[in-house]
């Protein structure tokens, strides 16, 4: 209980999966409906897709709405997610669970940001209540280099958490760490960058009992699109696009070269 808010906030901050679209060309599009199958190629004797992802859009481009199907990944489950916003900012999330309503995410801000000072989060099954403040520093151009968590939960304790966020002189990105409160690290993410900015390696670092690190190497397409990957888990994905530049289809290949899983992507637009 003590780490869902967090994972909560991961969610909504961003950190996309592999196969995700380009928020931008999402907008672009004028994106309605973005629907993902995936096609288990490894499994000879089943050959037919299965519904993973099913995410929806407002006209403005924000996600109002998405859901995992697990069974395509071997659990027999379901969540969703549905995002409501007032003036341009998230101020509610529910999350149900196998279709109940799991937990909700409330979000306050403050007038002069964009970055919500604190949110309350509730867990339907057990009755808690979690409440976190939030302090954001940031330079003097207003790029944000940490952020601080207070996480009060229901039996009074309290969870500090902070993230820290270095950058190279260009400022672009170059390492995310997470840690409890003193010096406790519990994951990173850093990335090498090329001469135009572009991610060209990625390597993500878990600490504590189970430690685990994946490093993943990108290349680029003509449209400096994401073309391929290739991590440290001997694991290949090419990617392809259409003319509106949305992922179309991504083919994941096993060290041997073998073709193991495709992602295909289907799309309804408002105009």
């Amino acid at each position: 209980m003590k780490g869902i808010l967090s994972i909560l906030l991961l969610i909504v901050s961003g950190a996309l999966l592999a196969q995700d679209n380009d928020t931008a060309a999402i907008r672009k599009a004028h994106v309605k409906e973005m629907r993902l199958k995936q096609f288990v190629h490894a499994f000879d004797e089943k050959k037919d897709t299965c519904l993973l992802d099913v995410k929806k859009y407002n006209e403005a481009g924000k996600l109002i709405y998405s859901k995992r199907d697990l069974i395509c990944l071997g659990w027999n489950s379901s969540e969703e997610f549905e995002y409501t916003y007032t003036d341009g900012k998230m101020t509610k999330m529910m999350i149900y669970r196998d279709g109940q309503l799991f937990a909700k995410n409330e979000y306050i801000y403050t007038q002069e940001s964009n970055d919500p000072q604190s949110t309350i989060g509730y867990l339907m099954e057990t009755k808690d209540a979690i409440f976190t403040n939030f302090k954001y520093f940031k330079s003097k151009s207003g790029r944000l280099d940490s952020t601080y968590s207070y996480e009060k939960q229901g039996d009074g304790s309290e969870v500090v958490r902070r993230n820290i966020i270095r950058y190279d002189k260009k400022d672009n990105i170059v390492q995310v760490s997470n840690a409890l409160e003193g010096d406790k690290v519990l994951d990173m993410v850093s990335y090498e960058r090329g001469k135009n900015g572009e991610i060209l390696g990625m390597a993500y670092t878990t600490y504590g009992e189970n430690p685990q690190f994946v490093q993943t190497y990108y290349e680029y397409n003509q449209d400096d699109q994401i073309a391929k990957t290739t991590d440290t888990r001997n694991r290949t994905q090419l990617y392809f696009y259409t003319a509106k530049g949305l992922l179309n289809n991504v083919l994941t290949y096993n060290g041997k070269g073998g073709l193991e899983v495709e992602f295909i992507y289907e799309y309804e637009f408002y105009r």
